[in-house]
């Protein structure tokens, strides 16, 4: 009897060590990886979500301000789970990772809706993992000009550094 428990102990944190938290969570994708170069095609995702965006490859998002895609928080949190971070500390009014975090972003390439008289966007970094700069990936905000991070009135995502949006939805 000793020996089958000694067994299932053993069996059970080789398991937990050798799983993934995605693996644990019902959350890692088998879809095949697509190179950057090339516009992914929504594959079904795990069990348990409706999405059908591929975590897989870059998130392309919208180019025009009329027709951004949405992007639920799950997804996001799903497909780039360093992002969790960044929205908590948006939420508490930092600690920002980086000193250009907060800052004023000037939507030079006009794919956001224009900005209102007393309103504007800030941007912060979402990490890469494996990268040793900022990366390419971003959250800007949108509200009241002055404001604390956490006065955000809307919150966008950007896989590609400003060349596409998602209008992420809470």
């Amino acid at each position: 009897m000793r020996k089958l428990r000694l067994l299932f102990i053993t069996l059970a944190m080789l398991l937990v060590t050798s799983c993934s938290e995605e693996i644990w969570l019902g959350t890692r994708s088998t879809a095949t990886p697509v190179p950057p170069t090339e516009t992914a095609t929504p594959k079904p995702s795990p069990v348990g979500t409706l999405s059908t965006i591929d975590c897989n490859s870059k998130l392309l998002g919208g180019k025009k301000p009329s027709a951004l895609p949405k992007l639920s928080i799950v997804d996001l949190y799903r497909c780039r789970s360093e992002a969790r971070s960044v929205v908590s500390a948006i939420k508490k009014n930092g600690p920002f990772a980086f000193s250009r975090d907060d800052i004023v972003f000037e939507n030079r390439e006009g794919i956001l809706p224009a900005a209102k008289s007393g309103s504007g966007y800030r941007e912060y970094t979402v990490i890469t993992l494996g990268i040793s700069d900022r990366g390419e990936r971003r959250i800007i905000t949108y509200g009241p000009t002055a404001r604390q991070p956490s006065g955000y009135t809307q919150m966008y995502y950007t896989d590609d550094h400003y060349l596409s949006f998602w209008l992420i939805i809470e």
